[in-house]
């Protein structure tokens, strides 16, 4: 009977962690990217306030039928997956833009085509950058928030190989607020998406200027250094001069002993001896110094 509770003890055990691993596999992976803190050049942003799942929609006329294209954009995190919805009416888990198409007749409607304009891959992120890339002065430059879609598998595109694109150029516009604005559509063309966006949140949060020089120190002359702070350039100097020294003795020393005494491996180094005796010299005299500032005497005595 005690074997039998072990074995059942481990068994449940055992269930309960695979009932966990199960779990954690089940939860939808969501990527993200760090919003709160961007830094692009010297300038830092914080764009978490757009961290929404943003949508614009553009509507077509097409008798006996109307047309709506829909772009759904979150460029901080990857849009949720709806699991009420079928997987093919809906862009893959990790993408950032997502476009599907719905067709409307008679109060009944279809999705006739999904596109993953932004990301898609379990691993994908976007990547910031200035849109200008000389922006010289500039306080608030506008900032390209770009990332590389799915592959284009319609049968217009041959090979099969053209991925989409989403570009997003995001300018700061101080008297606009973060949350509520939308990026605005402006155009689709070559597999790329280019939108634009007014907002607070891509406004400089900091910036990170080089320091300011002490107004009393005199600016250095052109094309001569600046002067060595006081307190190191007699050192350096002095230890540089010790080295070169050392260096000149080691290789003149090994070059005699080598050419005149005929020696060989480490014979060559000159005094060898002597620098094999060094290290014990220094330790007796740091002990003789030792002794005599403790007023401590080695005692000894003579075995009978």
């Amino acid at each position: 009977m005690r074997h039998f509770h072990r074995t059942s003890t481990w068994s449940w055990t055992m269930a309960a962690a695979t009932a966990v691993a199960l779990g954690a596999t089940l939860i939808p992976h969501v990527q993200s990217f760090a919003c709160k803190d961007v830094t692009v050049g010297d300038h830092r942003y914080d764009l978490s306030a757009l961290n929404r799942d943003h949508v614009i929609t553009r509507n077509f006329s097409t008798p006996p039928t109307y047309t709506a294209e829909i772009y759904t954009v979150n460029p901080c995190q990857a849009l949720q997956f709806d699991s009420k919805l079928d997987k093919e009416d809906q862009c893959a888990q990790g993408t950032y833009v997502c476009h599907t198409t719905t067709n409307y007749k008679n109060d009944r409607s279809r999705i006739t085509q999904v596109r993953v304009l932004g990301g898609g891959e379990k691993d994908a992120s976007p990547t910031i950058e200035f849109k200008d890339k000389d922006i010289k002065n500039e306080s608030d430059p506008p900032l390209l928030w770009a990332m590389e879609g799915q592959k284009d598998q319609s049968d217009e595109v041959e090979p099969k190989s053209k991925a989409f694109r989403t570009e997003i150029t995001l300018i700061c516009d101080k008297n606009s607020g973060s949350v509520t604005t939308d990026p605005q559509f402006v155009q689709e063309v070559d597999h790329t998406l280019q939108l634009e966006w007014k907002s607070a949140a891509a406004c400089v949060t900091t910036r990170s200027d080089p320091p300011a020089k002490d107004p009393k120190t005199p600016p250095s002359t052109p094309g001569q250094p600046e002067e060595v702070a006081q307190g190191g350039g007699f050192f350096a100097t002095l230890f540089k001069i010790i080295g070169i020294l050392l260096l000149v003795y080691v290789v003149v020393g090994a070059i005699y002993n080598y050419a005149v005494v005929g020696a060989r491996g480490l014979d060559l180094i000159p005094h060898r001896y002597f620098w094999q005796e060094l290290p014990y010299l220094c330790m007796d005299f740091f002990q003789y110094l030792y002794s005599s500032c403790s007023g401590r005497s080695r005692g000894g005595y003579t075995a009978v």
